[in-house]
């Protein structure tokens, strides 16, 4: 994006043929060639330059429904993540009981190219979190912050993310666990497993947020 407009890459709609497939990022859409002359735009080696109203109205839909996306998604993200700090503190009561050990978090814990994604359940995390140095940091507030999520390449050690919440602040960086190894987080994960016999059914979040918040009293 420019200061004044957006350059999209453009190709023929080969399902229609009097439209054009538009893309600017990950956004998407089909329009009647007609808009080019209309709008007096001019196509340059599959590029085009189109003003902030133009951009708007013809990714409308992809841009409500990345909105819709990302809302649902901090949704989710907020119904489980920053309640770590009380899960943390109550961590006796859900290690002592399967309904609450076995919730798994929304998203997963580990994620290595080639390899997909691990999830982890609650209990998990907590056992990780109290015995393994590599997945707790300092932060900035003096607090402790908790890696629960983190992602990276196992071929070469790179990492990507190293998601993190401070106990004490409830800061979220996606950056804060970068200080330890891709490999020594890694070796911290797969010490742990889901606890057996499992729960026929686990305890919703609601639930064990209640559950949390009594027994914090």
């Amino acid at each position: 994006m420019s200061k004044k407009g957006y350059y999209i890459n453009i190709y023929t709609n080969k399902t229609k043929s009097d439209f054009l497939q538009i893309r600017y990022g990950r956004f998407n859409a089909s329009i009647p060639k007609s808009y080019i002359e209309e709008n007096n735009l001019a196509i340059k080696s599959d590029n085009m330059f189109i003003n902030k109203e133009l951009y708007e109205k013809w990714f409308k839909e992809e841009i409500e429904n990345d909105r819709e996306y990302w809302r649902k998604r901090q949704e989710v993200f907020n119904s489980f993540y920053p309640h770590i700090p009380l899960f943390y503190e109550c961590r006796e009561m859900i290690l002592n009981e399967p309904r609450f050990y076995g919730i798994r978090p929304p998203y997963y814990i580990m994620g290595l190219a080639y390899c997909g994604a691990s999830s982890a359940t609650l209990g998990e995390l907590l056992l990780i979190w109290e015995n393994e140095e590599t997945m707790t940091f300092t932060c900035e507030c003096g607090g402790k912050k908790f890696c629960f999520l983190f992602s990276g390449s196992p071929l070469s050690g790179t990492q990507g993310d190293s998601q993190t919440i401070c106990s004490n602040c409830g800061k979220w960086d996606t950056k804060g666990g970068a200080s330890s190894s891709l490999g020594s987080k890694i070796k911290a994960r797969i010490k742990y497993k889901a606890i057996e016999p499992r729960a026929e059914k686990v305890a919703s979040y609601e639930e064990l947020i209640k559950e949390c918040i009594k027994f914090n009293a």
